[in-house]
């Protein structure tokens, strides 16, 4: 190979990590993975804790707020919709079911006043709950 297509190996190969790092800071993280809750913008944060409790619970909160789930601890969890919400049709157990890994977030904003009901479908008895105002 002469030296001039290894230089231009080099430099192509030079841009093209370049380009990358530059695409994977522009688009950052969507879900705020990495950054915990506060790369979200909720304005509220829920804690998954290995004492298999949801902290805090009862979470009241104005109409239009998110709120994010984050599991800083060592064992999976779930945000998982209780019950359908007569306030909010995205509220059910069929669209509420969300794995919470440890190091995972998930964010949901609440746009519907009421009282929004859920719970770990892994852990019995771990139950939290939202109260929108």
């Amino acid at each position: 190979m002469s030296r001039a297509t290894s230089r231009s190996l080099q430099l192509a190969t030079a841009l093209f990590i370049g380009a990358g790092v530059a695409f994977g800071l522009a688009c950052g993280n969507p879900s705020g993975e990495g950054n915990g809750c506060q790369g979200t913008g909720a304005g509220h944060v829920v804690d998954a804790q290995n004492g298999k409790v949801f902290s805090p619970t009862p979470l009241t909160i104005s109409k239009g707020t998110s709120v994010c789930w984050q599991n800083n601890g060592s064992i999976a969890h779930t945000v998982t919709a209780t019950s359908a919400s007569p306030f909010d049709s995205s509220w059910v157990a069929e669209s509420v079911d969300v794995q919470l890994n440890p190091g995972a977030l998930y964010t949901k904003t609440f746009g519907n006043v009421g009282n929004y009901f859920y719970h770990c479908a892994i852990h019995a008895g771990m139950t939290g709950e939202i109260d929108v105002r």
